[in-house]
């Protein structure tokens, strides 16, 4: 069985989005507790889906937890390397608890960011900024940074960063 969707990317637009969303506070928990060992479950438990030879090693996975404003935390995940067009270096799961509107009944509580490897040309890395939400909808934000983890992190504070310059 191949499959058109690499293990990387059911990983990083399905099934880490998917358990961030529905419960935030407990992905940041799990990741704090556990750490590697909760992103490799998941990055595993995909694995099973596919025949050994197309499973992909997880080397690279790691994670890092900033708070950059009281009452917003991003987790920052590092993914390995990617192989394929569509397979992201990083991810941003933002979590901002006080964005709940209960009136307008609008909520962005959680945010999913995606560094995406798309084909390099020149031998230059060529990048593209996707948001994954709520509804499992994927977002383009044009052009990303180059591959590196601080630029990444600036270019998702700034995607959502509201007029007056909040988080």
């Amino acid at each position: 069985m191949t499959s058109e969707r690499s293990q990387a990317v059911i990983f990083q637009e399905d099934a880490l989005p998917s358990v961030f969303h529905q419960t935030p506070e407990e992905f940041i928990y799990y990741l704090e507790r556990d750490g590697n060992k909760f992103l490799t479950f998941y990055w595993d438990q995909i694995g099973k889906k596919y025949p050994e030879e197309e499973r992909a090693d997880s080397y690279g996975l790691h994670y890092i937890i900033r708070k950059p404003q009281k009452k917003v935390t991003i987790v920052l995940v590092l993914m390995p390397a990617p192989q394929k067009e569509g397979e992201a270096y990083f991810e941003a799961f933002v979590y901002r608890p006080s964005r709940v509107t209960p009136i307008l009944r609008i909520n962005d509580m959680t945010s999913v960011f995606s560094l995406v490897m798309i084909t390099p040309i020149n031998d230059s890395p060529k990048t593209f900024i996707m948001e994954r939400t709520r509804k499992g909808v994927s977002l383009e934000h044009g052009a990303g940074p180059q591959p590196v983890v601080e630029d990444f992190f600036q270019a998702v504070l700034e995607l959502i960063r509201d007029s007056r310059g909040n988080l």
